[in-house]
């Protein structure tokens, strides 16, 4: 079944002519199954897996497409992915092939290239981070930054102490119940910080020590440091972050889409992406 769709859906990404022609299959009457009186022809068969799958499995292998053409499959990659099949295999054990079974896989080698299909998107989205560099930075200035977060003010005046005594943040943080771990973050202007923190991570310099922010709603009192300001000497720690937003990957499919002049020829086809898929749909 999968190998029928993904063919399918190979299929009519070559289809040429105008924007209004319609996929035909050879033969479209022949008969391939039977059940008592009622034949399914060809045409039924392949319309109803047209209107079923036709706009996942056509956006699916014209991105695979994409992926060959701009991210190379590495050894890196191979050994995270073998990496993951162990941790999988170690947590699973005898339910090893039975997860495989459940998740739609025949066998270990297909979890495994669909771990690195994974992969080579997010270095996909990475790259589309880099090539827009200047203007994403104008538009999510990312600062890299340490908050902790507290529902008591006592314990949060004593984390203040600590921490201005150089003691790692994520002990702080453990000793003294932060809701959050003290580890290093990048933050955006997409970030879901209270506008008070959100004030001195935009506006401290890297010489500033951990500023207290005390509570404004008589829950949370935050401490903040940022550790740096310019994106540029973080390139990859804000590449790697930008490229989880749904917002950079929905640009960053656009993007390659338009690059590579993704052009739908089915009338049907077109219209089911264009309701489903909107973002794919570059054509003029």
């Amino acid at each position: 079944m999968k190998k029928i769709l993904l063919i399918i859906a190979s299929a009519l990404l070559l289809l040429t002519g105008c924007s209004d022609a319609h996929a035909k299959v050879n033969n479209p009457t022949e008969e391939i199954i039977k059940i008592g009186n009622k034949s399914i022809t060809k045409e039924e068969v392949y319309n109803n897996l047209l209107t079923n799958y036709g706009s996942y499995f056509t956006i699916t292998d014209a991105t695979d497409k994409i992926l060959d053409a701009e991210i190379e499959i590495t050894d890196e990659m191979r050994e995270e992915a073998n990496s993951a099949i162990e941790t999988y295999k170690a947590f699973y054990l005898e339910q090893w092939e039975e997860f495989l079974s459940y998740y739609g896989y025949s066998n270990e080698d297909e979890f495994i290239n669909s771990i690195i299909r994974g992969e080579r998107l997010t270095k996909l989205t990475e790259n589309y981070v880099y090539d827009q560099w200047d203007d994403l930075m104008d538009s999510y200035n990312p600062k890299k930054a340490i908050v902790l977060s507290f529902t008591d003010s006592d314990m949060a005046n004593a984390a203040l102490v600590e921490l201005k005594k150089g003691t790692d943040p994520q002990e702080v943080a453990t000793a003294y119940a932060s809701s959050l771990s003290g580890s290093s973050e990048i933050i955006t202007s997409e970030s879901t910080y209270t506008t008070d923190v959100m004030a001195i991570v935009n506006t401290a310099s890297i010489n500033d020590d951990y500023a207290m922010i005390p509570s404004t709603d008589g829950v949370t009192t935050y401490i903040v440091k940022v550790e740096e300001t310019d994106p540029n000497n973080i390139q990859e720690e804000v590449a790697s972050s930008l490229a989880s937003y749904d917002s950079i990957q929905i640009a960053a499919d656009e993007y390659y889409f338009r690059k590579y002049d993704f052009t739908i020829y089915d009338k049907t086809l077109y219209d089911d992406i264009k309701a489903n898929y909107s973002n794919y749909v570059v054509q003029k």
